[in-house]
């Protein structure tokens, strides 16, 4: 896809599969400024807070205050954001509604040929593995043989090849696209689950985030589960 901008910001040009689509932006100079009101206040905060030193009461309590300022502004500048964009969206999300139902549709179709050639595919490998495995079969009878051959004769044997036939054509072109195969890999673990979930290496196991923490809200703490050790580490959380 080519995208081209004109020079005043709005007229915004998609080529897409050599057709040009035409389409009207909104001009970002207007949003840039009913959002630039702020940067005076933004930048004024950014300064106090940076020379501000905590080490009593009245410092404190200023921190306190400079917190909530900036969780104000930054409400305020959320709002301004969703007002800006909420009629975009709108009209994004009413044009989604539009084409999903033919994306759904392409979707379901790539979906079905991939599913035939894969069926295709696993037949025409199960053949090649066939024939793999016969050469395989003669080219070991061969060696046999001429192992035998060689001892009677007191010679060295030659080696004999092992035959690999080459797997389903990798990509295929066509007027209208190509295809190609990419390898994916999945696991799980064998049943029964409890039986070999321990087996796992460690390494290939992934510490349950969600259980833990409903654990620590029931009031485990310190080392109450086992191999983990639990502190408190308080976060402190501003309001306007």
């Amino acid at each position: 896809m080519n995208i081209d901008f004109d020079f005043d910001g709005r007229d915004l040009k998609i080529v897409e599969a050599g057709e040009e689509i035409s389409v009207r932006v909104m001009d970002l100079s207007v949003s840039k400024k009913k959002l630039d009101q702020y940067l005076e206040q933004v930048n004024k905060l950014k300064t106090d807070v940076a020379s501000l030193v905590v080490q009593d009461e009245p410092s404190r309590i200023r921190a306190v205050e400079y917190g909530g300022m900036a969780a104000g502004l930054l409400k305020k500048i959320k709002a301004t954001t969703n007002a800006i964009i909420k009629e975009p969206s709108e009209f994004v999300r009413a044009v989604k509604n539009i084409s999903s139902p033919f994306e759904d549709s392409l979707e379901r179709i790539k979906d079905t040929a991939a599913q035939k050639i894969k069926q295709y595919n696993a037949v025409i490998e199960q053949k090649r593995r066939e024939d793999e495995a016969k050469l395989q079969a003669e080219a070991r009878k061969l060696e046999e043989r001429l192992k035998k051959e060689a001892k009677e004769k007191g010679i060295e044997a030659v080696s004999v090849p092992v035959p690999v036939l080459p797997k389903v054509q990798e990509t295929t072109h066509t007027e209208f696209g190509s295809e190609y195969g990419r390898e994916h890999w999945k696991f799980k673990v064998k049943e029964p689950f409890d039986e070999n979930i321990v087996k796992v290496p460690p390494d290939c196991l992934e510490l349950n985030e969600k259980n833990v923490r409903a654990r620590i809200k029931m009031g485990a703490r310190g080392e109450d589960i086992p191999g983990l050790k639990i502190w408190q580490d308080d976060s402190i959380v501003f309001r306007s």
